[in-house]
This record gives C-alpha cells, structure tokens and sequence, in this order.
C-alpha cells in the first residue's frame, strides 16, 4: 500500500507478489497470457500484474513505450534468467551497453545484408521442396511444423557459423532437437521466477541434467559444438577467411575482449539460433493452415503468384515476392493473429516519468521511472479498436487499411526491436511464395493435374493457436502440429 504503484488498478495478490503471475506460468503451465485478457477486461486498459509491473492494453500506447533513441529504455533481467542466457545482446538491461552489442550485429540483419543471404535461404528451400516431392510421391503424412523448423534452422545456423545444421537431411529433421527446445523453453518460467535454478542447473554434469530433463542433454551437446565453432573462428586471423558468418563478424570486430568470451559468445548464438528457428517456423505453419482452410484467400494468392511466375518450378526472388502486395497482406495477417513470440514486451524509462492517458474513463495515470511496463503483442494485434473479428483470418484489412501496418507490434518497436525482423521477413516471403506456386489445394476429386496438399488430422485450436506461453507459443499438449498428405 505504500508502493508508488498502490494507486494502479489491479488484483490485490498480484499486489503482493509476483507468485500471483508464477501461479498461472508455473503451476497452470504458461497459462498467465489468458488470464492477461480477463484482467484487462476487468480492470481496464491499465493494471497492475505484480509488485513492480504494469501491464497497458492500449495501441495508442505503443509509441510511447517503444520510442526512437530520443529516449532510453531498458529492459529487466528476467527475460535472460528465463533462458540462461543473462549476457545475450536481445537480454541486455542497460541502454548503452545494449546499443554498443547491438551496433556489432545490426549490419549482418540489414535488409541489404538478409538479401545477399538469399542464396543460403534458397538453397535450404529447393532441399525443402524436394523433401515434399517426396512425400508426395507415397501420399504419406508429412509434419509441416517440422519441416519449417528444420528449413529455418538450417539457414539461420549457416548465417551464423558458416556451417548448415543439415536437418532437413534427417529421416525426422531431428526431430529430437526441437523437442530439446522444447522441453528448454517449457522450464522459462521455473527459472525466471527460481532465480537460483539457472546457475545451478549450469554447474551440473551432463549426465545429471539429462536424468532431471533429456532435452537439456541435447541443448548442451549442442553448445559443446557452438564452443568448437566460436574456438575455431577465433583461431582464424582476420581476412584469411572467405566467411562471412555472423559469428566471424562478432568475434574479430573492434568490440572489447570481455565482449567476445565464448562463455557470452554462447549464449549470443543460443539466442540467435532458437529466435532465428522456431518464431519463424511457427507463423509459417499457422499461414499454411489458414490458407489450406481458405480456398479463396489461397486461389487469390496463387494467380498473384502464377502472374509473377508462369512457371511453377520457378525459384521466386525475394526482390519479386517482397513486392507483392497480396502475399504482403497474408503475411501480415498470419504475423497478426499467429506471432512467433508470445512474451510480454517490457521496458522501462529511466530518465523520465511517463504519462498515459485512459482515454475510456478519460483518466490520466503518471507513471514513475524506472517502472517496468510491458505490453503484449498478441492483445494489442488483436484490440478489437483497431482489428475488428480479430480472430478471422483476413488479409484484404491490409489492403483495405495500410495504417493498420502502425499498429503491428510483433517484432516489438524502436532501439530494441527484434534484430531478426528483415530475415523473418525474407523466409516469410519466399518460403510462402515457393510452396504455393507450385502446390494447391486438393479438391477430393483426384483429378488436379498439379501437386496438392490436403491438411490431415489438424484443427486449429489443438494444432495451430498458441495454446500456452513459453516465451514463443506452444501448441495443446500431444499436438502433432501441422500435417498434410502431399499429392503429386
């Protein structure tokens, strides 16, 4: 009751602790991002979800928290101790040494940069072609989500080591190394709110770690290849080599030692690998399902494509596809509804207190420094002010509207926004373009002279929506994801 906050509207426990949020991650596994909504339904555009944070559900908002550099912003330290990964460029709390990390990075995620990359993205994606050719040879079951996993991590690996992780190689893609992930991100909410755990569980042994949970096993055989890497690009003097991996930038950049230990080094390519793989994957799945569950927004998107290319064995460009406007507004919409992250965004002003402005009961609340105010990507991509029938899949809002485009938060706003956002982008774009160029949808009448797909045992609130918040979104338990069966 003497918190600066005390005057803030919100659940009185939630007051009290933060075990109020850990309740619903924790024992009602990632559940809080529901209960989220409820609050706000309750309580207004603005509430107070623990003793330190606000939460503000309100689009006109967004300008103010995510601003340009005019204004500092720092992040907390809970999304670093989620993952163990508090040394990360994206876990960083302090503005500038955010900004100096940041610098390193930024050229190798330019626009420019992601579209001398489209080599790399095209050769993974003919190899993902081929994979579906052959499914559609035997009619057989094929887990889309995996193969978009499997795709996504083999480029985002080759960016940034020089080297493809050669999962879409596998009989299963790996299957064994997403369910790692997996299991990984299903522990974020134990370790962010048991700030003891991550250090502990880095002390264990191998073997013990594996016994408490396999898929961490899998995690670190993974960055025991990671260290060798990192050693083997610091071993190789500057301008001897003809890679120009992301890592290879980093590690003989002009940033300080104490910067390019392999210790951090390894949590920079933990977090560039899982946020270059799974956010990607997970948004390709749910627009390939809304459009196998649209014959007309499909149909619509295939003579864009076939006006583009005549022929459907052409490989698209992202120079062509980036440009066109419908397969813009799908992806925009699939970004929309199915975000590749679910975590509340949060930052904090250091420098000033903030101002906002209840426009619905025309109530101004002043928010001290310092205070962490997050906001979520799903609810406000979903505020029915500005996104009416927000669960329906539309992309001619986009066409119809180009200022919703303001209003898009996924890949968060100003100094810290995603580094990822222009490859996200890129794979969106071709990947889409190359799949629905050349398949269709099967009509059931067996008589389409072109290859098809038919979705199979897929129903969108198991398989697609986002049914728990892990950091990114985790289908229903037991879910297989997207499947298909491929014809021709």
């Amino acid at each position: 009751y003497l918190s600066p906050l005390s005057k803030f509207p919100g659940p009185r426990l939630a007051a009290l602790t933060t075990w109020y949020i850990a309740y619903h991650d924790i024992y009602h596994k990632g559940q809080f991002f529901k209960k989220l909504e409820k609050l706000h339904e309750k309580y207004g555009p603005i509430v107070r979800i623990s003793p330190e944070d606000l939460h503000i559900n309100d689009p006109d908002f967004i300008d103010v928290l995510f601003t340009g550099v005019e204004h500092r912003r720092n992040k907390t330290k809970w999304i670093g101790r989620s993952l163990i990964l508090p040394d990360s460029t994206v876990a960083t709390i302090p503005h500038e040494l955010h900004r100096k990390r940041r610098a390193t990075l930024n050229p190798y995620f330019s626009h420019t940069s992601i579209r001398n990359l489209e080599n790399v993205m095209q050769k993974g994606l003919r190899r993902m072609m081929g994979r579906i050719k052959e499914s559609g040879q035997t009619h057989s079951v094929l887990s889309l989500n995996l193969l978009f996993k499997a795709v996504t991590s083999d480029t985002i690996s080759e960016y940034c080591f020089g080297v493809s992780t050669n999962y879409l190689d596998h009989d299963d893609f790996n299957a064994t190394w997403f369910h790692a992930i997996d299991s990984v991100l299903g522990m974020a909410w134990v370790l962010a709110y048991i700030p003891f755990l991550g250090p502990l569980m880095k002390m264990m042994p191998p073997s013990i770690m594996a016994s408490l949970k396999p898929g961490l096993k899998s995690l670190w055989d993974m960055h025991q290849q990671w260290d060798k890497k990192i050693d083997e690009i610091r071993a190789c003097p500057p301008g001897e080599s003809k890679n120009d991996s992301v890592f290879h930038g980093i590690i003989h950049s002009d940033l300080p030692a104490s910067e390019k230990t392999t210790k951090r080094m390894q949590q920079e390519a933990q977090m560039l690998i899982m946020g270059g793989q799974d956010p990607i994957a997970y948004t390709l799945s749910a627009i390939t399902y809304h459009l196998l569950s649209n014959p007309d927004k499909l149909a619509k998107l295939r003579a864009e494509l076939k006006a583009a290319y005549p022929d459907p064995d052409s490989t698209p460009a992202l120079s062509i596809v980036e440009h066109l406007p419908y397969l813009q507004a799908i992806v925009l919409e699939g970004l929309r509804i199915n975000p590749g992250a679910l975590v509340r965004m949060t930052r904090s002003s250091p420098d000033e207190d903030l101002v906002y402005h209840d426009k619905s009961n025309n109530k101004m609340w002043e928010i001290p420094r310092n205070t962490p105010i997050t906001m979520s990507a799903l609810l406000l991509q979903r505020h029915p002010s500005v996104f009416p029938e927000a669960d329906k899949f539309e992309p001619e809002r986009w066409q119809n509207n180009p200022g919703l485009k303001h209003y898009m938060i996924v890949f968060s706003r100003g100094t810290r926004m995603c580094l990822g956002f222009n490859l996200s982008y890129a794979e969106l774009y071709v990947t889409l373009a190359s799949l629905f160029l050349r398949y269709d949808l099967y009509d059931g009448t067996g008589k389409q002279q072109v290859p098809t797909l038919a979705l199979y045992d897929t129903i969108r609130e198991r398989d697609i929506d986002a049914n728990m918040d892990f950091i990114a979104p985790a289908v229903a338990r037991g879910s297989k994801g997207l499947q298909v069966v491929v014809r021709g």
